[in-house]
């Protein structure tokens, strides 16, 4: 069964962030995937039983490793890539001054990911 576009493009961009990510996190990037509503899309993944929210509702969680490994390596990788390098200019551009130090580290790992010698040619 074919997910939605919305519920896929959703855990596509959470998929990118690894197990977990905050609603903090999302409601910056909420619109990397311009067709779709990802808060509302992780929403619909929750009925699939696909994740969960975690910490009072504040974070989506992946109910496991694979379907987040299944999910992230299932988009081709120029697809991947644009992704990462979407999100973290969408962060760096959306995230405040006083609030950016909190998430350098998403940032930094975005970045990382997308670096020639962690991209297969």
């Amino acid at each position: 069964q074919r997910l939605p576009n919305d519920v896929l493009s959703g855990l596509q961009v959470m998929s990118c962030f690894g197990h977990d990510v905050s609603l903090e996190i999302l409601v910056h990037v909420r619109d990397v995937c311009s067709n779709s509503d990802i808060v509302a899309g992780l929403d619909l993944a929750t009925k699939e039983l696909l994740i969960k929210k975690a910490d009072m509702r504040d974070r989506y969680v992946f109910v496991h490793d694979m379907v987040q490994n299944t999910i992230y390596h299932g988009m081709e990788q120029q697809e991947r890539v644009h992704m990462l390098k979407e999100i973290a200019d969408t962060l760096i551009a959306r995230t405040h001054e006083g609030r950016r130090d909190a998430i350098l580290f998403i940032i930094v790992d975005l970045i990382n990911r997308v670096s020639p010698r962690n991209t297969p040619v």
